[in-house]
Order: C-alpha cells, then sequence, then structure tokens
C-alpha cells in the first residue's frame, strides 16, 4: 500500500507541474501556435464521421474540426481561456 500511495502522489506532482507548466508558457498559445496539416488530416480521419467529439487534452483547440460538437477537456485554466467564448469546455486533471 505505501508504494501505491507514493505512486499515487507522484503521479498527481507530475500532473500538477505539467499543469503549471502550461499555464506559463501557454499565454500565447492561441495566436502563436499553428496546427500541422499533416496532424489535422491524420486527427480528422481518426474522427470519421463523428457528430460529436470530446478532446481531452484540448489545450486552445488547434487541431478541432470546426464542423462539429467539440467538448474540450483540459486541466490548464490559461490553455482554456484562449479558446473561442463558444466553445465547450471542462478544466479537469485525472
Amino acid at each position: 500500500m505505501a508504494r501505491y500511495d507514493a505512486m499515487a502522489r507522484y503521479d498527481a506532482m507530475a500532473r500538477y507541474d505539467a499543469m503549471a507548466r502550461y499555464d506559463t508558457i501557454g499565454t500565447t498559445y492561441a495566436s502563436t501556435r499553428r496546427a500541422e496539416p499533416r496532424f489535422a488530416a491524420r486527427i480528422n480521419a481518426a474522427i470519421g464521421v463523428a457528430t460529436r467529439v470530446v478532446n481531452v487534452g484540448a489545450g486552445t483547440g488547434s487541431y478541432e474540426p470546426g464542423d462539429r460538437f467539440v467538448v474540450a477537456v483540459d486541466p490548464s485554466l490559461t490553455m482554456l481561456q484562449q479558446r473561442p467564448p463558444t466553445s465547450a469546455a471542462v478544466a479537469a486533471t485525472s
């Protein structure tokens, strides 16, 4: 049990560090980061004909299809706040 507790604490600290990092470096993502067209094409192919999408680790939504309903999930409020005001977004961690 003690090993599990230590691993859980380490995992929680790693998630917090990642969230804090994106809260710091992600302040200009929406205005400076552009989607790589090859990645976007692969994502759209994987989504297929789905009309509703949950984007886990969504960030600012650079790779989201514009023609479908998307719910964005990300731990960083800084990233989520850069999304369009009409987007459905949830701040969450596991």
